[in-house]
């Protein structure tokens, strides 16, 4: 009996050592930054989601350490991050970021328990900083996508950018602009912001001065297509100052508020065309513009998410002064991002829409079809109307894993020497409805029901830069090669 007590004795202690072991906890002595030799170290803290002083469990510390990698590369400041904890000169875990929000780990190198209590252990974190100043000279086809534009083919619909942009002024994360256009478009714009107003972080404001003419408009849709006009003085001429406030409740949450006054003067050969194009039968309108939306963000990639959800609720007002047109609009997106296993992801994007006006304003009415609102299958068409909804379902499968490169004639600069490929094959299910209570001029797709299905092709690479190729067909028969670039720097 005597040795049947012993033996439970000797188990009873090997599983509480086992278990005490399991749950070591973690006291965070310090946080220690690399390679940040232009980015404040401000900027960086207040992305980590870990905190000196305090202990976690080698389960949340893991859990802390994935989003406060993922935070970090969604600034679009650094092009690597890598965050691990140490004891001593010993490296407990090590994670390895990569945009394709895979994660590898390596397993520990021989650290051992202090004890009872939590090991005394340093957050370090290494990142590899972008080039933060880019110098414009784009050339922009000025359509709603390109495919829009390769099928008119028209070289007059040719904007040239020009200017300066900084993605990290004075190392504070802030964003300044100053560009210029000349083409099918003219005009100036210089914006400033991110502007950090407090030590935490929390309190953030920016504010926009532009001018823009062009001497073609769209006036009316006609097939659901836009139509266009030219004069050779100006068809349009907008001057706008606005300011922005922002205020980051925590890393993953956001309000935003907005206030913009812009003075708009039109051709009145826009109104001979089209009475109803604004609102008014002025050719002068100075407006007023708020909004106000709410961001609740838990996608592990901004620029290209697998994994997490996404929502944003915005509310818009917009009030002309020299007469009593009014507008207001209120949109919700929902986006939830799913690994489905192996190379397997998938993902659902919602988008939604209802707004109100005191009058007949076909400005106000553009529903799907636009850069916001926009349906892959029907990327040639416009639908109008005053409410909608869209609803996209892709499922993606990774053909290529992330392949880095080195290249070696570029070792001395760092910040481009280093190049990743990623590419995934996708298909994709869509829906969409758009009500429009001014329906005219034969544009069927309004108040109707919208499907289609498509495959393609996305590439990403480093700069948050994402190619994609396709083809997809609607409801209606159309077919269509589409092909698109995104470059958040231009």
């Amino acid at each position: 009996m005597l040795r049947c007590l012993k033996y439970i004795c000797i188990v009873v202690l090997l599983c509480t050592n086992l278990i005490r072991v399991a749950a070591q906890d973690y006291y965070i002595s310090n946080i220690n930054v690399y390679g940040n030799k232009h980015t404040s170290y401000n900027v960086i803290n207040r992305e980590i989601s870990i905190q000196t002083g305090k202990t976690y469990n080698i389960s949340t510390l893991e859990k802390q350490i994935k989003i406060s990698e993922e935070n970090l590369n969604n600034t679009s400041l650094f092009n690597t991050v890598c965050i691990t904890y140490s004891r001593d000169t010993l490296t407990a875990k090590k994670y390895v970021y990569t945009s394709d929000s895979l994660y590898h780990y390596e397993k520990p190198q021989g650290i051992s328990n202090l004890g009872n209590g939590a090991d005394a252990v340093s957050l370090n974190i290494t990142v590899t900083e972008r080039w933060y100043y880019w110098p414009h000279l784009d050339i922009v086809f000025e359509d709603r996508n390109m495919s829009s534009w390769v099928n008119k083919f028209d070289m007059n619909r040719i904007t040239i950018g020009y200017g300066m942009t900084t993605q990290n002024f004075l190392g504070l994360g802030h964003k300044v602009t100053l560009s210029g256009k000349i083409g099918f478009k003219k005009g100036l714009n210089f914006s400033y912001t991110n502007i950090a107003v407090d030590k935490y972080r929390k309190h953030f404001l920016g504010f926009d001065l532009g001018y823009l003419k062009t001497k073609s408009a769209e006036c009316y849709t006609e097939k659901n297509k836009p139509v266009s006009f030219k004069s050779n003085n100006y068809m349009e001429k907008n001057w706008l100052a606005g300011l922005t406030y922002t205020y980051r409740h925590n890393i993953r949450k956001r309000h935003n508020f907005g206030v913009e006054f812009s003075h708009n003067l039109i051709n009145d050969t826009i109104l001979i065309i089209n009475r109803d194009y604004w609102g008014s039968d002025v050719t002068i309108m100075n407006r007023l513009k708020f909004t106000y939306s709410y961001e609740y963000d838990q996608r592990d990639y901004r620029t290209y998410p697998t994994n997490g959800f996404y929502a944003k609720l915005e509310g818009k007002a917009d009030i002309a002064i020299n007469n009593p047109f009014r507008y207001g609009q209120i949109t919700a997106n929902l986006q939830y991002y799913k690994p489905l296993g192996g190379r397997w992801y998938y993902s659902s994007d919602f988008k939604g829409g209802i707004s109100a006006k005191t009058d007949n304003a076909w400005i106000y009415d553009r529903a799907i079809g636009d850069s916001k609102i926009a349906m892959t299958t029907y990327d040639l068409f416009v639908i109008d109307g005053q409410s909608f909804v869209t609803h996209n379902n892709t499922v993606r499968y990774l053909i290529l894993p992330r392949k880095d490169f080195y290249l070696r004639w570029f070792s001395r600069l760092s910040k481009f020497s280093h190049i990743h490929f990623t590419m995934y094959g996708k298909v994709l299910f869509e829906m969409g409805y758009a009500y429009n209570s001014y329906n005219v001029r034969d544009n069927c797709y309004s108040n109707s029901f919208l499907c289609g299905i498509g495959a393609g092709i996305d590439l990403l690479t480093y700069y948050d830069i994402i190619l994609n190729c396709g083809y997809v067909i609607n409801k209606t028969g159309y077919r269509s090669f589409i092909f698109g670039i995104k470059a958040p720097l231009f």
